[in-house]
This record gives C-alpha cells, sequence and structure tokens, in this order.
C-alpha cells in the first residue's frame, strides 16, 4: 500500500467535512487477508508541518496501527522525511531510511527517494539517486544475487520520464544494475493512483500510491483507493489490485 497520509494535523481535526480515512479499514482488510506483511510505500503521514505536528502524527499511525497482528514495513516518502529535523524523526520512530530483509525465496530492497530533498532543499527535486546509495545497492544486489526473486521498493517513481515528472534523473544508471540481477518488479508510490508501466528487461514497474491521499483525478486513469495484493509463487511475482 502506498501514500496512506495517515494523521490529521491540527487545524483539520474538528472539520465539518472530514471524511473517514481509507487507511485504517485497509488494515481491516488485510488482517483478513493475512499476507505475510505490509509494505507501505512512503508517506505513511500526512507530514509538511512543525516537528510536534509531525511527532502527533506519527503518534496517530501508531495508534491506529496497535491493533493488527500483521507485521508493517514502512518505506521513506518525502511527506515524512523532508529535511534533518523529520530525517532524525524517522529513524528515532520507525528505522533505517535504507534497507534490505528476506522473506522466503525472496530478497526485499527498500530505497530512500528522499536524499536529494533533504540534502538541497528544493522545493522539487530531480529525481536523483545519489552515488552513496547506489553502492549501497550495487553491494546489496551481488550479496544476495542468488536469491530466487528480488523486489525493489521505492517511494517516489523516478522511473517515470515524463518531462513533468523527473526529466534530469538518472534512473537509467539504477535500471543498468537491476536488470544484471534477478530483480521481478519495482514497486513505487507518490503519485495517488495504480498504474502499471511497460516492463523493462523483463522487470514489472509500478506505481501504487492509493493507501488514502487526497484523490485528484479520474477513476478511468486508475486515481481511486486501493492496496495491491502480491503474491510469489516460485520465480512469479503478480499482484491484484
Amino acid at each position: 500500500v502506498g501514500d496512506p497520509h495517515y494523521g490529521l494535523p491540527p487545524a483539520l481535526r474538528n472539520s465539518p467535512s472530514l471524511v473517514p480515512q481509507p487507511f485504517p479499514q485497509m488494515l481491516v482488510e488485510a488482517e483478513a487477508l493475512a499476507p505475510n506483511f505490509m509494505m507501505i510505500i512512503g508517506d505513511l503521514i500526512e507530514g509538511y508541518d512543525s516537528p510536534e505536528v509531525v511527532q502527533e502524527e506519527w503518534n496517530q499511525f501508531f495508534d491506529v496501527t496497535a491493533g493488527p497482528t500483521l507485521p508493517l514495513v514502512g518505506l521513506v516518502g518525502n511527506h515524512a522525511v523532508y529535511d534533518l529535523t523529520t530525517e532524525k524523526i524517522w529513524q528515532e520512530r520507525v528505522g533505517d531510511l535504507v534497507f534490505s530483509f528476506d522473506y522466503g525465496n525472496t530478497h526485499f530492497i527498500g530505497l530512500n527517494s528522499e536524499v536529494e530533498a533533504v540534502v538541497t532543499q528544493a522545493p522539487a527535486t530531480k529525481g536523483i539517486i545519489y552515488q552513496e546509495q547506489i553502492a549501497w545497492l550495487k553491494a546489496d544486489l551481488e550479496a544476495h544475487k542468488n536469491a530466487p526473486n528480488i523486489i525493489v521498493f521505492i517511494h517516489e517513481p523516478f522511473f517515470r520520464k515524463a518531462w513533468y515528472d523527473y526529466p534530469e534523473n538518472n534512473w537509467e544508471e539504477i535500471h543498468s544494475l537491476l536488470k544484471q540481477y534477478p530483480v521481478r518488479a519495482v514497486f513505487a508510490g507518490h503519485w495517488h493512483e495504480y498504474r502499471k508501466m511497460p516492463d523493462r528487461d523483463g522487470i514489472a514497474y509500478v506505481v501504487t500510491g492509493g493507501g488514502g491521499g487526497k484523490l485528484e483525478g479520474y477513476p478511468e486513469l486508475g486515481q481511486y483507493f486501493h492496496y495491491l495484493l502480491v503474491r510469489v509463487d516460485g520465480r512469479q511475482v503478480t499482484w491484484s489490485v
């Protein structure tokens, strides 16, 4: 699931037009579906506020996720990490900014798409992944090259090439690296929609950002609340929306 944007800043908590946030219901449904774990692909909270409000939103997030027994894994997103202060809050309350782990026959990698934003403090990033993280990724891929499957998660879909997305991104360098290993899929969020991008060199590229963030488009274009149920069967990775 991508982009729950859970938690309400003080100014909105008593709004008469407030509608229920969908993420709690997704947690209920996930418990019923009983997957091995849930990956939250960034923007766990609404964020973009004072450190005090950000901390309160984290309190709200951990309150709503306290009931389910389903293991949750959170990924860095721009609404939760956008400067050094929120980066530190993430590390204290959630954990690592980049990580990997194994489950079953699959190696999972979580990348940090927000390093450029934290470093430059620019309102819009170019979609650059710095060489330090690329070196980490290369070492991690090489260490797990014999895994039957590798799945990669990144919040912002730097692989989208349209001029209005990330025209100066360096995803080609990342893709050239990924295709050397048994990477089956790259899942991203950020855009509040479901969109299956064209496969490249046998790697599926998917945007899934319908976990609760504001919808501003058309359902016909995939802009609706949703999550994916991903299945790994041998070396096949498939999913239902």
